[in-house]
């Protein structure tokens, strides 16, 4: 409790320096941190990357539509320039890992890999409660990697990019416990 309070305090220190001081307007400064807040100016929400991703979303339902089966591996963006010639997409991926599944691979290999999902996740959970009490365990870290490599995998990245995500499900489905040593004697 002592350690967030002092997390939280100094949080607040960094915010208040940065929005009440010049260095918040000389942090701004950085290419890289206005990438960060582009979604969002003076006025309000302005639509760049999330209306990119709305666009996305829009051409994978009317893909998959088209083409249950799939279109093939890496075929997305043709396929998605050939349906909808008003707006051609520049990216190769639709920037969700299930999308990119059921669009490339067919709806039957995206169910499979919701099931293998959900399979994970509840197999991780159930190891991480077991051996919650050994000190060298791996699996509250890959729990909560599971998780958030999940989450980023529907918002940014393809097939390439989720391959931690891939490594994390293998180490989980490791039948070996992945602790250095137990409390046991």
């Amino acid at each position: 409790r002592k350690i967030f309070y002092k997390l939280l305090f100094l949080l607040l220190i960094v915010i208040s320096t940065l929005t009440f001081s010049s260095i918040g307007n000389k942090v701004m400064e950085f290419g890289s941190v206005k990438r960060i807040f582009m979604n969002i100016s003076t006025h309000g929400i302005i639509k760049k990357a999330t209306g990119a991703r709305f666009d996305f979303m829009n051409t994978s339902f009317l893909l998959m539509k088209e083409h249950p089966l799939g279109v093939g591996c890496g075929n997305w963006r043709s396929q998605s320039n050939i349906m909808k010639k008003e707006h051609l997409m520049i990216h190769p991926y639709p920037h969700n890992l299930f999308f990119e599944i059921a669009n490339e691979f067919g709806i039957q290999t995206l169910v499979l890999f919701i099931l293998l999902l959900i399979y994970v996740f509840f197999l991780s959970y159930n190891k991480m409660i077991r051996y919650l009490q050994d000190r060298s365990s791996l699996y509250p870290v890959l729990f909560y990697l599971l998780i958030f490599f999940s989450l980023c995998s529907m918002v940014s990245g393809d097939l390439g990019d989720a391959r931690i995500l891939f490594i994390i499900i293998s180490m989980i489905l490791i039948p070996k416990p992945l602790i250095l040593c137990t409390n046991e004697k």
